[in-house]
């Protein structure tokens, strides 16, 4: 593979993480019209589109399962309520360790992207403290790399 060949698969790569094409003309250092003819002569839009809707339909399904878990665990339950009315049913040791692996999956990456966002806003108060305007050149950085973590968290 020639190096056009390596920066082309390069700049796939970082399109297909979400990455906008101007963004991958300055990472790369081609042109945007370069990276605007990859994206559509090469179908790289199509083939984006196609793998984030998969990715939105297994999430979906993952979804679906949870609310039925949910929905059958909260039916026993309002079951037992009205065969007990005085007594308050209690979730066995299985069912609560469900409902905290379902919670690990909904808010583990939303709490991992919180964690990301926070060490990267402390880092850019920290350099402005010390050099606003050098605190102003890394924002496009930050940005990049705060797009690139997401796209990898929800990979």
């Amino acid at each position: 593979m020639n190096q056009r060949d390596r920066i082309k698969q390069s700049g796939k790569e970082l399109y297909m993480m979400g990455l906008q094409s101007q963004d991958i003309a300055r990472i790369l250092g081609v042109s945007a019209t370069t990276v605007s003819t990859w994206t559509s002569k090469e179908g790289w839009r199509e083939e984006r589109a196609a793998k984030l809707s998969q990715k939105r339909t297994i999430q979906d399904r993952i979804l679906d399962l949870i609310d039925y878990q949910l929905e059958a665990l909260n039916e026993r339950v309002l079951g037992y309520r009205t065969a007990n009315p005085d007594e308050l049913p209690l979730l066995d040791k299985g069912e609560i360790d469900a409902l905290s692996k379902m919670f690990a999956v909904i808010k583990g990456r939303e709490l991992q992207w919180a964690t990301v966002v926070d060490i990267v806003r402390e880092f850019a108060e920290h350099v402005h403290r010390k050099d606003a305007d050098l605190a102003k050149a890394l924002v496009p950085y930050s940005d990049d790399f705060l797009q690139l973590k997401r796209d990898l968290m929800t990979n």
